[in-house]
């Protein structure tokens, strides 16, 4: 996603810990100017305790030009970010309460939280590198936005915070971009229907197929 990208600070006031903290990724969609054809889409991590619709939801991805990646962080509207497709949502954040976390894999994360709290998550997310840094379970040929995303679901998911992924971290490029065409339909009929919800504007459909 281009550099035009819409940065806010963080609120003054951080809000208190919550257990019903919503996460996806967000979906964007891009076009090649030069020539004027549809691009790979942006994904994004985003997590709002109620809905991703706020003003004010918490973005997390990275941005790339001439090679190099650097960390994209905002709180924002979605909608300020671009050409916004939808979200595929994981659901609500576990409650740190409802059941033991995965604990420490090998090769993964070792993230292991015992405040699940949007502020916890939010510093936990921003120490994660633009670049691949040795750590990549989206089996990718090349380090994308999307790898980025990938990375920081897994670890999410190792440590019990979001709802199992129905697929392994090398199947969810693949899971994802079928997901986005639900997202795609949904968007030009306008109507959610089974397969997703309207968030006050924003197209919202489930990781996991219904």
């Amino acid at each position: 996603m281009s550099s035009s990208l819409i940065t806010t600070g963080l609120p003054q006031a951080p809000p208190p810990p919550v257990t019903g903290l919503r996460a996806g990724i967000a979906i964007y969609a891009q076009v090649d100017a030069r020539r004027n054809r549809p691009r790979a889409p942006h994904w994004a991590l985003v997590l709002h305790p109620t809905t991703f619709s706020a003003s004010d939801v918490r973005v997390y991805h990275i941005r790339g030009r001439n090679g190099v990646w650097t960390l994209g962080h905002e709180v924002c509207e979605l909608k300020a970010l671009g050409d916004l497709v939808g979200v595929i949502c994981f659901g609500d954040v576990a409650d740190k309460n409802s059941g033991s976390k995965a604990g420490r894999q090998e090769g993964g994360s070792g993230l292991n939280l015992d405040d699940h709290s949007l502020d916890t998550l939010d510093a936990y997310l921003k120490t994660l590198p633009p670049t691949r840094n040795g750590r990549d379970p989206s089996g990718l040929f090349i380090w994308t936005c999307e790898a980025y995303v990938i990375r920081a679901v897994v670890d999410l998911e190792e440590a019990g915070l979001v709802n199992k992924l129905p697929c392994r971290p090398g199947d969810m490029y693949d899971w994802t971009k079928k997901r986005i065409e639900v997202l795609k339909k949904i968007k030009e009929k306008g109507v959610a229907g089974e397969e997703g919800e309207n968030d006050a504007g924003v197209c919202v459909v489930p990781f996991a197929e219904k």
